[in-house]
């Protein structure tokens, strides 16, 4: 027990500093401090009607997982609607508990547009720990894509790029002050009702960049849409999060995981070892080759081989909505661990009703055969003209007129009087 491993008159712990005290606060840095004995033993269930930390009345609980149980809760001074999230409780470590405050802190940072905001932090009259959250009224993009599955119905490219920008906005903005989400995955990405904005929600598992507070890595994350590094404990960065995007967006299109199989395992080795399936091949509607390009590229085993930011990914989606749509041969090549492209007419049309689209290398090939052969074509043709002009001239002049009197000053030109005869 943490408690009965501190001094009997330190059994509450700063969250910032690390200090063990007996004062609600701390002296060295004004944080309030965590009840530890209380923390141990507490009651991590809340049932509607109930007060938490004196200032929210839970009214419904809206989804429970294996990393905590969220609620919908009312602040009791009337300043509107909560979502209030209870972690779960795999570990009561010391390093565990600060890091979870350190992301709380992080995480209330982050006020862009398409983040869900994070108010208040805290333990409950239990003992167990809180955050308070911005309450998005609209389902999450899992229930979205469950929907659809049942309608035997997937997203279309365009609402699939519209998710993924507002998606990738809000990880740029956590990316940039350093937390990286590490669960990335459609529970996670709230629609609004009312207007349909994209919110990401639930930074649990996040990773705080240069903390000190980081423990070795351990494979954290859901399974199905885990990076590589992730699935063997490796080192996670931003890139983490753009991989999931890529799953995100490959099921979102194909109705489909990239990676399945019989338990977690055999999930975490698809994710490692096999081939990317080509998101062109199994896409159940319409795709251009721009899209697939950046999930395939999204998806690389390698992190260097995928998007270098979030804010890079962003605009290749963007060029893939205005530019042309067409692969270069080094676009194709840039991702070896897929399997690869087929983008020939049949099975482009068969899988994905795109047509075909010639590559610029092909392109300029052709139209340089072309060019030549044209050259060619038209040598062939004046030489030929020229030739069926010696045989035929005279013989046509002599049906369409009298014969000419050849002048003094020369032979007159085909089908011309001469100067002396006007």
């Amino acid at each position: 027990m943490l408690a009965d491993a501190l001094p009997i008159a330190a059994p509450r712990l700063c969250p910032r500093c690390g200090t063990t005290t007996v004062s609600a606060v701390c002296r060295a840095d004004s944080t309030a401090t965590i009840d530890l004995h209380a923390f141990e033993t507490a009651d991590w269930q809340l049932a509607p009607g109930q007060i938490v930390a004196g200032k929210y009345r839970i009214t419904a609980e809206i989804a429970r997982g294996g990393h905590g149980t969220v609620y919908r809760a009312e602040h009791l001074l009337g300043l509107g609607t909560v979502a209030l999230k209870l972690p779960g409780t795999e570990s009561t470590d010391i390093i565990d508990l600060r890091r979870f405050f350190r992301e709380a802190q992080v995480s209330a940072r982050l006020t862009g547009t398409h983040t869900a905001r994070v108010f208040d932090v805290g333990q409950t009259e239990q003992g167990a720990l809180y955050l308070a959250m911005e309450y998005v009224d609209g389902p999450t993009l899992e229930s979205v894509l469950r929907h659809l599955r049942g309608q035997d119905k997937v997203m279309s490219e365009a609402e699939a790029t519209r998710i993924a920008l507002d998606v990738l906005d809000g990880l740029a903005e956590a990316h940039a002050a350093g937390l990286v989400h590490r669960d990335l995955k459609p529970s996670n990405i709230a629609i609004r009702r009312s207007d349909g904005a994209v919110k990401l929600l639930d930074f649990g598992l996040a990773l705080v960049r240069d903390s000190s507070l980081t423990p070795h890595e351990r494979a954290m994350g859901t399974p199905h849409y885990m990076s590589p590094e992730q699935c063997v404990g490796g080192e996670v960065d931003r890139r983490a999060d753009l991989y999931a995007l890529g799953v995100i967006l490959y099921r979102m299109v194909a109705g489909k995981l990239p990676f399945v199989g019989d338990g977690t395992m055999a999930v975490l080795w698809g994710h490692v070892h096999r081939p990317v399936p080509d998101v062109a091949s199994h896409a159940q509607t319409p795709v251009t080759p721009p899209f697939a390009q950046v999930v395939m590229r999204a998806l690389a085993k390698q992190p260097e081989r995928r998007f270098e930011s979030a804010a890079a990914m962003h605009a290749a989606l963007l060029r893939g909505q205005t530019g042309p749509a067409e692969l270069t041969d080094a676009a194709l090549a840039a991702n070896a661990d897929a399997e690869p492209a087929r983008w020939d007419a049949a099975s482009t049309a068969s899988a994905s009703g795109v047509t075909p689209v010639v590559r610029p290398i092909a392109r300029r090939r052709v139209a340089a055969w072309a060019l030549a052969g044209a050259g060619i074509a038209a040598v062939a043709l004046a030489s030929w003209r020229a030739t069926q002009g010696a045989d035929q001239t005279p013989s046509r002049v002599q049906h369409t007129q009298a014969p000419v009197r050849p002048s003094s000053s020369g032979p007159a030109a085909d089908g011309q009087k001469p100067a002396s005869s006007q």
